[in-house]
């Protein structure tokens, strides 16, 4: 198993809710795919609105939360 998805699964085990989970997924797909940002959504289709729920910004460009 890899480091990160050793890590992930760790982190998995020991999470107390979504933030724990999400966290490390974020960053796990930095790694991944070498953005400096990650950023999980909700999107409400009726309302035609997304917002991001948790993010993860490495480097220079900054992503806000909601």
């Amino acid at each position: 198993m890899s480091a990160s998805l050793a890590e992930l699964s760790l982190s998995v085990a020991a999470a107390d809710g979504m933030e724990d989970l999400a966290r490390p997924l974020l960053a796990m797909l930095q790694v991944a795919t070498g953005l400096e940002s990650t950023c999980l959504t909700s999107i409400d289709p009726e309302a035609g609105v997304q917002q991001g729920q948790f993010t993860l910004n490495q480097g220079s460009m900054q992503i806000l939360k909601g």
